[in-house]
């Protein structure tokens, strides 16, 4: 009798070889198939011929060979041999496959964007609880322990209540090129790709509120591309915190590392990436930077987050960024869309 969740990969590129490596150093799962159009890919792909990773300079190696290849996904996913399958392909391919998997009786983790409609997120999410099935998505930073320390932190009303939140993820000098830049794949540009990582940071660091309208000035300044590279928001929470989110493409400044979220309180402030705290200390306010700092593209947030899925499927613990999490942000990146279009504030449906 095996034991153990038997998982298959849908996508080999550089996001299917970080999340295959995570599994791959958790003992309650066994990476079993993959999946990939490209034969000559797929091949050195089980046959665990790769070190490089696209987003940090850890190297990263597969740990054991994967025993089945599939070229078409519907194949892996009708595999009775496969409990769960991590979708890690181009954006508008998420809802298709994630759909296909979900229906064959397979736990889904989709990576973010979790698809390019909100309609279609809503078929997920539906057909997920009506099948009894684990469906998360992959908003990663709330697995870093920096963001999650700030979370306890205000949690606990250390900084009291919140006055306004500005967060941005850029980057700086350089931009995707391939079906990042193709918007039948990508379903748009830097938004989709960067700026949903904040609008789920801030939701996450304030107990998953919900946004309720959305403004926007969405652009591309700086490539040959049909896709947006330049995105402010002004978003409202449904408890009128008014929160500011940038995004982008080649930018030539970013206040910082290439992501932060910064939330200022009545009585103190707090930021991840670089972390710090403001805060009174027996009436006395300080500046105050944590001993422990992970770096922000660590690794080991991925092997959390894959502990957190094999974990929900068997029970011992909550998603933590469920399909409703990964619903609510396409709702939002619907939204501003629209807001940019129309130079108008959009709400968004609660």
């Amino acid at each position: 009798m095996r034991k153990g969740i038997n998982i298959g990969i849908i996508g080999t590129g550089g996001i299917g070889k970080i999340h295959t490596w995570a599994l791959m150093n958790n003992s309650d799962c066994r990476v079993v198939a993959a999946c990939s159009r490209h034969k000559d890919r797929l091949q050195r792909f089980v046959q665990g011929l790769w070190e490089e990773n696209p987003y940090t300079e850890e190297k990263i190696a597969p740990k054991y060979e994967i025993e089945k290849a599939y070229t078409n996904y519907k194949d892996l996913v009708r595999d009775k041999e496969v409990d769960a399958v991590f979708v890690c392909v181009p954006n508008a391919l998420h809802f298709d496959i994630s759909l296909e998997a979900l229906k064959n009786g397979k736990h889904c983790f989709v990576e973010k964007p979790m698809c390019t409609s909100a309609n279609q997120a809503n078929e997920l999410v539906d057909i997920a609880k009506k099948n009894n099935l684990i469906l998360q998505v992959g908003h990663v930073w709330r697995f870093h322990k920096d963001v999650q320390m700030v979370k306890d932190l205000i949690s606990k009303g250390v900084i009291g209540d919140i006055v306004k939140v500005k967060a941005y993820s850029n980057h700086v000098l350089w931009g995707p090129k391939g079906w990042f830049v193709d918007p039948k794949l990508s379903g748009g540009g830097s938004l989709m790709d960067m700026g949903v990582h904040a609008i789920d940071t801030v939701r996450f660091l304030l107990n998953d509120v919900r946004y309720v309208s959305a403004y926007a000035d969405i652009r591309t300044r700086y490539g040959n591309y049909d896709v947006d590279d330049t995105d402010i928001l002004f978003l409202k929470t449904e408890n009128g915190i008014p929160v500011v989110v940038e995004s982008g493409w080649n930018q030539t400044h970013s206040d910082g590392e290439e992501a932060s979220v910064q939330i200022f309180g009545t009585r103190g402030y707090v930021r991840v990436f670089p972390t710090q705290a403001k805060i009174y200390v027996d009436n006395v306010y300080g500046d105050f930077v944590p001993e422990q700092i992970e770096p922000h593209n660590t690794l080991n947030t991925f092997v959390r987050q894959a502990r957190n899925f094999i974990g929900a499927i068997t029970g011992r613990e909550k998603v933590l960024c469920s399909g409703e999490d990964g619903k609510h942000v396409i709702e939002v990146c619907e939204a501003a869309y629209k807001a940019a279009r129309t130079n108008t504030v959009v709400k968004i449906p609660s």
